[in-house]
């Protein structure tokens, strides 16, 4: 059950931010889907969830995508990626440099029945800021 998780947040994850398949990771989640980020006051549905990915996209374009770490437990999960690629848009209060820069972002998973009800996202804002002032 562990390594199907794992392998249903994988998957989400590389659907998602790697290939943009929206209408395959919608099949992944629950009917009552919610997702929270950390810039965010409040949770939120799916079509939210892929706007703000779309908008991360085109701010920060031609990325690469990397799992850093994944790890399951029961109905939950954690998941920590980087997303490094150059730097086109305003995302997350930071105007852009143009210039290649590396997003840390760890989610918390519940999942039920294989699908996946909740996500709560948190980025790391103070490497970007670092980043962001070496440029």
């Amino acid at each position: 059950m562990f390594e199907d998780n794992k392998v249903l947040v994988e998957q989400f994850i590389q659907n998602a931010w790697g290939k943009g398949r929206f209408n395959l990771v919608r099949q992944m989640v629950s009917r009552d889907f919610l997702y929270h980020a950390s810039q965010s006051m409040q949770s939120q549905g799916f079509d939210a969830f892929v706007d703000e990915i779309e908008y991360l996209q085109s701010a920060i374009t031609d990325y690469d995508l990397t799992i850093e770490d994944l790890m399951s437990d029961g109905d939950r999960a954690i998941s920590v990626m980087t997303l490094c690629g150059t730097f086109k848009k305003p995302i997350f209060g930071f105007q852009p440099h143009n210039k290649l820069v590396g997003i840390t972002i760890a989610i918390t998973w519940t999942l039920q029945r294989g699908r996946v009800r909740h996500m709560n996202l948190l980025v790391d804002i103070a490497h970007m800021q670092r980043q962001v002032a070496a440029a």
